[in-house]
């Protein structure tokens, strides 16, 4: 009889999926996304290449054509989360980055605070060990 991690994903029966072909689904859905918002006027290119106010004025433009409707703002949301799920779904494989380093998003910071909180990380005084 299976014990510990081996008996929990027997139970659970998690579907693992290849990653390639999670990362052609990611592709497909940023593709997507971007076709979404240049429909809308949004140039993300600009965006990224903007500074300081013309930033400002192009990211109030984008939110205002988000915003344009509930339809329009659903659609969105549903789109990131899409892009989002996936994204988490291939970490932490190294294909999701041109490095080739594996990155998490979202996990050290949540990590780091769990070791404040049960004193191995850091002394009772606040600095690292």
């Amino acid at each position: 009889m299976a014990r510990g991690w081996a008996a929990r994903r027997a139970r659970a029966k998690l579907p693992v999926k290849d990653k390639q072909a999670l990362v052609d689904l990611l592709r497909a859905a940023i593709r997507a996304a971007r076709d979404f918002l240049a429909a809308r006027g949004i140039d993300l290119q600009a965006i990224r290449a903007a500074a300081e106010f013309n930033l400002v004025r192009l990211l109030d433009d984008a939110v205002d054509a988000l915003l344009v409707n509930d339809e329009t703002k659903r659609q969105y949301f549903l789109l990131a989360a899409s892009v989002d799920r996936l994204f988490s779904a291939i970490l932490p494989d190294r294909a999701p980055t041109s490095s080739g380093r594996a990155q998490s998003h979202r996990g050290h910071r949540r990590d780091d605070a769990r070791r404040q909180r049960s004193g191995r990380y850091f002394r009772r005084d606040g600095r690292c060990r």
